[in-house]
C-alpha cells in the first residue's frame, strides 16, 4: 500500500517521468577486473613529498617512481594493464631481466575502469620476468583516501600538515600505479624523501636514513608478500611512546595520551599470538599505532602500521569516558585481528570481504573478553552486535548476502557494511557453537597456517573448519551455504502440535513484506523448565530447508526456550500461551534461572515479533513488566534499544505520558541498584558505569524525581562555577537534562561555555546537547546556528539532534528547512546535506500533518525521483505501522496506568489475570 501511494505522489510531482526512470541503472560492464596474464612480484616505490603549510591547495604535490618486477603468466602477452587514478605519467619503460629494453607501442588511460594500459611492440613470454618502471606525479589530496593530507599542530599549536595513506579498498592506485586487487600480492621496498624536520614511517622498520641539504630520505626494509590496500606510509612531526616492538605515535602535545593504547595493545596482540599459534613478529618485526586528526574511518589495519582517528586511540584518565575507553580497546582488538584475518590471509576478491571484517568484528569482543573478562563482552556481543546491528540491517530493505560480488570502486566500498561486519561476526559466532569451540579453534589455526601470505574464499574456510565432518549427511560447507549466500535470516516458529510435541518451522524475518524464501540449515538448541542446561549450545537437532521438525514436550515441562544463549543467528516466536508461561517464569523470584543472554533474547524477540505483527503487543509488553526486577546490564541494553523505537513512534500519541509512566515503573529496581551518584573511583565495575549512563538517560527523560533532582543540582552547581567538573560518564546526561528546561539566558551561557572546548570532536558532541531544549524558539536558533559560516555543527546533524530529542522536532526542522532553503543550498555539499536532512525527518514522521508538511516541501524542491521514493517510503511506513499497532499499545498503556503510578510490584497472580484478559480478547 505504501509503495502504491508513493508512486502516485511521484507521478503527481513528475508527470513526465517514466516509471522505469525511478530505477537506477546498473553497471553491466564485467571488465573492471584486471587481466591475470601479468602478475607483480616486487615493487620498489620511491616518493618525494612537500608538506609546507604555506602551500596553496593545488601545491600539495608529490612525485614518484615505481619499479615493478612482473612475470608473464600466459603466452604471447601483447599488453600490460594495471590500476591508476589521478596521477600524471611522466615516463614508462619496460625491460627484460637481462636489462634489454622492450619497445612500447602506445599508452592508454581508461578513467572509467581506472586502468593504465600499456600496448607493446613485442610479445612477453610465459614464465619470464620483466621490469616495468613508471615515473609520475600526483597531489596529496584532502579527500581522506589514497595519499592525503591531514591537519596537525606543532608544539606551539601552529597549523601544520601530515601526509598519510588510506588505501582500502581501492586507494593504492591514487598513490602509485599498481595491481590494486587483493589477490595480486607482492613484496614492497618503500623509500620516501621529505623535509628533514619530519619523520616517515611505513609498514616495516627504517633500514636507512640519508640527509641532504633540507631533505631527508627514509628507506624501509622489504615487506612480506602483501596486498596493495595494506601498504601504508606517513610523513609527520609525530612523536612516539615506545616499548620494545610497540609504538604509539601522535602529535607532540598528545603523547601523554598514548599509554593506554600501548599497554592494552601489547596484551591484545599477545592474546592473538596465543590464539592463532602464529606469532605476529614472525612476519612483521614491529607494530606501530598512529592517530590522525583527519580520518575517514574509525581505524585501518595496515600491516604493522595501524592508523586511527584520534578519538579511537587516545585516552586520558579522568577525561575519557568509560564507553570511549571500551570502544578504544575493542577497536584496537579489531585492527590487530586483521593482522591475521585480512593481512596474513587476504580475501581472493572483495566478494569475501567478510572473511576480514567478520572475524575482526567477532574477535574484537572475544579477544578483549580474554584480556578483560569483567567487561563480559562475550555476552554483550549478543545484545550489541547481533540484536543491535546485524538483526536490524539484515531485516531491512533489500539486504545483501554475505557473499556479494562487486566490480566498480564505488560498489566495492559499499560492501563495507553491517553485513560484512556484524552479520558475518554473528554467523562466525554461530559456527563456533555448531562445531564446538575446540574444533572451531583448531580449524581456524589450520586455515591461517595453510593460507598464510596468500588469499582465500569462504569455501577454503569451510573446508578447514568442517574437516570432512557430516551433520545429517550434510557437510559443513553445505550447511553454511544458505547463511553466506542468502540475504536475511530466519525466525523459528514454535507451536504445540500435540499434547506431548512441539512443531518447529522457519520463515524469513523482515521488517517489511518479503517473500518467504527461508532456506537455512538452522541449528536448534533448547532448554525447558525441568532441564535448564544453558551451557549446551551445540545443535540438538537441525531444522532443514523446506522441512518442519518436532520436539518431545510434555505439560510437566511447562515452558521451553529455543536457541540457548542465542548461539544461532535466528529469532524465535512462540504461541501466546508459551509466551505467557515464559513471562510468568521471568516475573518470579527465580527469573535469574534463565540465562542472562536468553532473558535479553526473550525481550528482543517478543518486541520484534510484535513490531512485525507476528505477536500482539499486549503479550510482548506484558512480558517486559518483569524488568521491574531486572538489574543486569545485558537485558537492559536490549530493552533501552527497543524502547527507543517505541518512544519514537509514540511521541505524538495521547498515551505518551502513560508510556513514560511505564518506563518509570519498569526501571524501579535498576535505578535503585546503580544509583545516580557514582561510587568513588575504583569501587565498581565498568559495566555498572555503562548501565548507569543508559539508565540515567532514560530515567531523567521519563521524569524520575531522583534523577531530575540529581541532574538539576549538578547543572546548577556548574552554572555557578563553570570550572567545576562533572563525573565524566554522566556529563552529557547532566547537561542534556539541565538544558531541557533552560531559558534563553541559560541556554546561551551554556553555548558560550561549550564553545570553549578545545577538542573538536568533543565540542561537536557537547554542542549536540543544545538540542535537548524543549523550547521551540531555542531549537530554531540551534538549527539556524548550523547554517552559519564556519558552523561547528552541520545542518543535517543539527536536524538529527532536534528530531531525536523533541516530539515537535519534525515540524521545527521542516519549517527551518523550508524557510532557509536558499541559505542551505549554499552550504558545502548542499545536495547531500538536504537529502540527509529530509531522510532524517521522514524517518521520524508519526502523523499525517507532518507527512503533509513534508510533501509540501518535496513538491516545491523536486528532489531526484529515487531519493523521493526512499523518503516517502520511510514516512508512509511509519504511518502504516501506527495504523496497525498504535491503538493496541495505547489501550494497554491506558489499562495499566494506575499500576504504573502505584508503588506496588507486579505479582504472579496479577500477571496471570492480565494475560487471561488479553489472550481472551485478542486470541
Amino acid at each position: 500500500m505504501a509503495r502504491i501511494l508513493i508512486l502516485f505522489l511521484i507521478n503527481l510531482m513528475f508527470p513526465n517521468l517514466l516509471l522505469g526512470d525511478v530505477i537506477s541503472s546498473q553497471v553491466d560492464d564485467l571488465s573492471y577486473r584486471l587481466p591475470i596474464e601479468i602478475k607483480p612480484n616486487f615493487y620498489e616505490l620511491n616518493l618525494t613529498v612537500n608538506l609546507n603549510s604555506n602551500l596553496s591547495e593545488t601545491d600539495f604535490k608529490f612525485t614518484g617512481e615505481v619499479k615493478i618486477d612482473i612475470v608473464a603468466e600466459t603466452q604471447d602477452v601483447r599488453s600490460i594493464t594495471l590500476n591508476m587514478k589521478n596521477l600524471t605519467i611522466k615516463n614508462i619503460s619496460l625491460y627484460h631481466s637481462n636489462k634489454t629494453a622492450i619497445k612500447l607501442d602506445s599508452t592508454v588511460y581508461d578513467d572509467v575502469h581506472e586502468f593504465l594500459i600499456i600496448m607493446l611492440d613485442d610479445k612477453l613470454k610465459k614464465g619470464n620476468n620483466y621490469l616495468l618502471t613508471v615515473s609520475y606525479s600526483g597531489v596529496v589530496n584532502d579527500q581522506l583516501r589514497g595519499f592525503y593530507r591531514s591537519r596537525s599542530a606543532d608544539k606551539n599549536g601552529n597549523l601544520i600538515y601530515v601526509a598519510a595513506t588510506h588505501f582500502e579498498p581501492t586507494g593504492a592506485r591514487l598513490a602509485f600505479p599498481c595491481w590494486d586487487e587483493p589477490a595480486f600480492k607482492a613484496r614492497f621496498n618503500i623509500s620516501i624523501t621529505h623535509s628533514k624536520s619530519y619523520h616517515a614511517i611505513s609498514n616495516m622498520p627504517v633500514e636507512e636514513l640519508k640527509v641532504e641539504n633540507d631533505m631527508k630520505t627514509t628507506k624501509f626494509k622489504t615487506t612480506p608478500r602483501m596486498s596493495t590496500y595494506l601498504v601504508a606510509f606517513i610523513v609527520s612531526n609525530y612523536e612516539c611512546n615506545e616499548d620494545g616492538m610497540f609504538r604509539v605515535c601522535t602529535k607532540p602535545q598528545a603523547v601523554n595520551q598514548t599509554h593506554y593504547a600501548l599497554e592494552k595493545g601489547k596484551k591484545l596482540l599477545d592474546a592473538l599470538n596465543e590464539y592463532t599459534a602464529i606469532n605476529f613478529s614472525h612476519y612483521l618485526p614491529k607494530m606501530d599505532q598512529v592517530s590522525l586528526k583527519d580520518f575517514s574511518a574509525g581505524a585501518m589495519e595496515n600491516w604493522g602500521l595501524v592508523t586511527y582517528r584520534e578519538s579511537a586511540l587516545l585516552y586520558q584518565d579522568g577525561v575519557t569516558t568509560t564507553r570511549t575507553k571500551q570502544s578504544i580497546t575493542t577497536i584496537i582488538a579489531h585492527e590487530f585481528t586483521h593482522q591475521w584475518f585480512g593481512n596474513l590471509v587476504s580475501p581472493e576478491w572483495w566478494t569475501w570481504i567478510w572473511l576480514n571484517e567478520g572475524f575482526a568484528d567477532y574477535f574484537q569482543y572475544i579477544i578483549t573478553h580474554k584480556v578483560l573478562p569483567e567487561w563480559r563482552l562475550d555476552e554483550v556481543f549478543v545484545v550489541d552486535n547481533i540484536q543491535g546491528n546485524a538483526f536490524i540491517a539484515d531485516a531491512g530493505e533489500n539486504p545483501r548476502p554475505m557473499n556479494k560480488n562487486a566490480k566498480t570502486s564505488q560498489e566495492i566500498s559499499r560492501l563495507f557494511d553491517n553485513i560484512a561486519y556484524q552479520k558475518a561476526g554473528s554467523v562466525i559466532r554461530m559456527m563456533s557453537h555448531i562445531l564446538t569451540e575446540n574444533v572451531f579453534h583448531e580449524g581456524l589455526k589450520e586455515y591461517l597456517k595453510q593460507n598464510a601470505l596468500n588469499v582465500a574464499n569462504s569455501t577454503n574456510l569451510f573446508e578447514h573448519l568442517g574437516k570432512n565432518k557430516k551433520w545429517d549427511g550434510a557437510s559443513f560447507g553445505k550447511i553454511m551455504d544458505g547463511w553466506v549466500n542468502n540475504a536475511g535470516y530466519p525466525v523459528v516458529n514454535v507451536k504445540r502440535n500435540h499434547d506431548d510435541e512441539l512443531q518447529l518451522s522457519q520463515e524469513r524475518f523482515s521488517f517489511y513484506e518479503t517473500k518467504n524464501d527461508a532456506n537455512w540449515w538452522v541449528p536448534i538448541t533448547y532448554v525447558n523448565s525441568s532441564s535448564m542446561n544453558f551451557n549446551n549450545t551445540t545443535p540438538i537437532i537441525w531444522l532443514k530447508p523446506g522441512r518442519n521438525e518436532t520436539i518431545k514436550f510434555n505439560k510437566a515441562e511447562r515452558w521451553i526456550i529455543v536457541n540457548t544463549q542465542q548461539a544461532g543467528y535466528y529469532r524465535v516466536n512462540y504461541e501466546p500461551e508459551m509466551w505467557k508461561l515464559l513471562s510468568m517464569q521471568l516475573n518470579s523470584d527465580n527469573y535469574e534461572n534463565i540465562h542472562v543472554v536468553n532473558r535479553a533474547q526473550l525481550i528482543d524477540d517478543a518486541l520484534n515479533m510484535a513490531r512485525t505483527n507476528r505477536l500482539n503487543y499486549t503479550v510482548a509488553l506484558t512480558l517486559t513488566l518483569y524488568l521491574e526486577r531486572e538489574t543486569d546490564y545485558v537485558p537492559w541494553q536490549t530493552t533501552f534499544r527497543n524502547m527507543q523505537f517505541l518512544h519514537n513512534m509514540l511521541r505524538t500519541s495521547v498515551q505518551y505520558n502513560n508510556f513514560m509512566s511505564y518506563i518509570r515503573k519498569i526501571m524501579k529496581s535498576v535505578t535503585s541498584q546503580v544509583r545516580y551518584k557514582p561510587y568513588q573511583k575504583g569501587e565498581e565495575l565498568d559495566i555498572v558505569k555503562l548501565l548507569r549512563i543508559n539508565a540515567m538517560e532514560w530515567a531523567c527523560r521519563a521524569g524520575v524525581d531522583e534523577c531530575k533532582d540529581y541532574t538539576n543540582r549538578e547543572f546548577n552547581a556548574w552554572l555557578s562555577n563553570s570550572s567545576r567538573s562533572f563525573d565524566i560518564d554522566l556529563k552529557n546526561n547532566i547537561l542534556c537534562d539541565g538544558i531541557r528546561s533552560a531559558n534563553k539566558k541559560v541556554w546561551n551561557y551554556t553555548l558560550t561555555e561549550l564553545l570553549k572546548t578545545k577538542d573538536e570532536d568533543e565540542k561537536k558532541s557537547l554542542l549536540s546537547l543544545l538540542a535537548c531544549s524543549e523550547s521551540v524558539d531555542l531549537l530554531k536558533e540551534y538549527l539556524h546556528m548550523s547554517i552559519q559560516e564556519n558552523a561547528t555543527v552541520t545542518f543535517n546533524n543539527a536536524v538529527l539532534n532536534v528530531v531525536s530529542q523533541n516530539p515537535k522536532g519534525v515540524s521545527i526542522a521542516l519549517e527551518v528547512l523550508t524557510n532557509e532553503i536558499e541559505k542551505i543550498k549554499k552550504l558545502n555539499k548542499a545536495e547531500d546535506v538536504i537529502k540527509s536532512s529530509v531522510d532524517i525527518i521522514a524517518s521520524a514522521i508519526t502523523n499525517k500533518d507532518q507527512l503533509t508538511q513534508l510533501i509540501m516541501f518535496l513538491t516545491k524542491e523536486r528532489l531526484k525521483p529515487n531519493t523521493l521514493q526512499t523518503i516517502l517510503l520511510k514516512a508512509t511506513r511509519n504511518l502504516e505501522w501506527l495504523n496497525v499497532h498504535q491503538e493496541t499499545i495505547e489501550n494497554w498503556l491506558y489499562t495499566h496506568r494506575n499500576y504504573f503510578n502505584s508503588s506496588s510490584s507486579l505479582t504472579f497472580a496479577t500477571l496471570l489475570i492480565i494475560f487471561s484478559i488479553f489472550i481472551t480478547r485478542f486470541y
